[in-house]
């Protein structure tokens, strides 16, 4: 039975093991998840954590956004926000999701996370809602786009 730690050098050389074993390794008894494997889940889901998931602040911001006074914020733009934000996601992952496998995971996914910062700026600037819900909106079109990059990086 072969150690679990994975070979610095074979991992630098670019050998890449299957995930589920294949006839040939049927044999081996240490067939399964490679620690490279479980690392870049780990790495993918982490980022994702950390960097994607608290960017998605439109509905958990929409009660401070209506009890801004200087805002004139209004219900009907809560109800705006509330409408576009999962159409927008849903247009750039149906419509332009592909685009993730034209430029590669890690990189829609750093476009993603830097369009989302921008629009957590313009959030935090604007003074006018239909500002804010613009910002949204680019950035929950970026975000369905970098969604299948994710995948992309996991299934890789």
């Amino acid at each position: 039975m072969r150690d679990s730690t994975v070979d610095i050098a074979s991992t630098l050389a670019g050998e890449v093991k299957p995930l589920l074993p294949t006839s040939k390794d049927s044999n081996d008894d240490s067939a399964g998840w490679s620690a490279r494997r479980i690392a870049v889940i780990v790495v993918t889901t982490g980022t994702y954590v950390i960097g994607i998931m608290p960017v998605h602040l439109s509905i958990p911001l929409v009660p401070i956004l209506e009890d801004d006074s200087g805002l004139l914020w209004s219900k009907s733009n809560t109800h705006i926000l509330l409408l576009v934000v999962p159409f927008m996601e849903g247009i750039g992952l149906i419509a332009l999701g592909p685009l993730a496998d034209v430029c590669g995971g890690a990189c829609a996914m750093s476009w993603y996370l830097g369009t989302a910062a921008v629009a957590l700026v313009i959030v935090a600037l604007a003074s006018e809602p239909r500002f804010i819900i613009a910002a949204f909106m680019v950035g929950m079109l970026v975000r369905g786009i970098a969604w299948p990059a994710v995948t992309k990086i996991l299934s890789e």
